[in-house]
């Protein structure tokens, strides 16, 4: 059971809430969403909330890990808190200590290797039917902020990572990387379609390096190559698998035809059939998209100014940190697959710093180039 502290209520979070600029209750968010949301604000339990939207999600849900973890399927476990409007009208103090109580428990499973992903939902209609609007970005880096308590300020497109913890068969913990999104409701028929949700808000977390090393310590994969095979058709199958929920819309990723020669990735390839969406000739590395996948609050999609026809597009996006190369510490793939050793006493903390996103090859963001011309990592 967790226990949250009593603290002492504040309406700085309520009246902001109450201020957001709300589109008309009526709109018609596709079916899979209006029937959800039927539910999602009625006088159900929270359990029973939750539920809803792992159902929604298990069918709705473009990313394969998303999907599959809302089944508990395939060795995917994810944990999940929900924040309702009660929580949300009694002050940023309690809302913070629900989600980092909850966070904290998720952890100490995460480390047995029994969850891989972090869940945190905002279920409000005050957020679910708030306008794709600057008032939005505002209030989803606030709540972001109550998750990351560490990187406050949250900051737009910028790339933040949590640390997953799992024990070893040897004994000792080791951290893993796991990529944090943002997914709301009103992000339906904008160029950040494929983060529609049903319900409100919602912060991810997910480590596709945690459950591959998970999947070995559980017998579930043989070796860690036969893990990473398993990841990797996942990964292949979420790009190019959205625009879910509109028949106008198309999938905001989309898979890039083969740039490279053979043989020059160290990447797997897929063991079984490939979707329609995925080109024969795909790049097994790269891929595109309307933003960077990797960031935790997009600001230009977010915000909703761009149509698809004249959204940015972000061509060099990576898969190949699913992979059997250890990296050095200093190397941004680093803590992604074989984990970062700690102590016992550090299995809460998180090293990783957030990270400036720039629509440009990563070895020519400012900071990976700096480490590259001083020689500190290799390509």
């Amino acid at each position: 059971m967790i226990i949250v502290p009593e603290l002492r209520e504040s309406s700085a979070l309520k009246e902001a809430l109450d201020q957001l600029p709300q589109l008309p209750k009526a709109l018609d968010w596709g079916s899979d969403v209006n029937e959800a949301n039927q539910k999602l604000f009625s006088e159900i339990s929270k359990e029973e909330k939750c539920q809803v939207f792992l159902d929604w999600a298990a069918k709705y849900q473009p990313c394969m890990f998303g999907r599959l973890g809302a089944k508990q399927s395939k060795g995917i476990a994810y944990d999940m808190v929900i924040v309702d409007d009660d929580d949300l009208n009694r002050g940023e103090g309690h809302v913070e200590a629900v989600i980092q109580a909850a966070r904290r428990a998720w952890k100490e499973k995460a480390l047995q290797g029994l969850s891989h992903g972090f869940l945190i939902f905002f279920n409000s209609p005050r957020l679910a039917f708030c306008e794709a609007v600057d008032e939005l970005l505002d209030i989803t880096l606030k709540l972001t902020g109550l998750y990351l308590v560490e990187s406050r300020p949250i900051k737009t497109d910028t790339i933040y990572t949590e640390a997953v913890p799992l024990r070893s068969e040897d004994g000792f913990i080791r951290l893993f990387k796991g990529g944090i999104n943002v997914f709301y409701t009103s992000a339906h028929r904008t160029p950040n379609h494929d983060r529609r949700i049903p319900g409100g808000l919602l912060v991810s977390t997910n480590s596709p390096g945690h459950l591959a090393n998970a999947l070995v310590q559980k017998k579930e994969a043989a070796n860690l190559e036969e893990a990473t095979q398993i990841i990797y058709d996942l990964v292949i199958r979420s790009v190019g698998g959205g625009g879910i929920g509109d028949t106008k819309v198309k999938s905001c990723t989309w898979h890039r035809e083969r740039q490279h020669a053979e043989g020059v990735n160290e990447t797997p390839d897929p063991k079984k059939r490939l979707p329609y969406f995925v080109p024969d000739n795909y790049d097994p590395t790269l891929y595109s998209g309307f933003y960077h996948t990797d960031v935790t609050v997009p600001h230009d999609v977010t915000v909703n100014r761009r149509s698809f026809s004249d959204a940015e597009v972000w061509t060099d996006l990576y898969m190949d940190y699913v992979t059997m190369r250890e990296f050095e510490h200093l190397h941004p793939d680093y803590g992604f697959w074989y984990g970062h050793p700690i102590p016992e006493e550090a299995m809460f903390y998180n090293p990783w710093f957030p990270e400036r996103a720039y629509n440009k090859k990563w070895t020519e963001w400012p900071h990976w180039k700096k480490m590259l011309d001083a020689g500190y990592i290799r390509l």
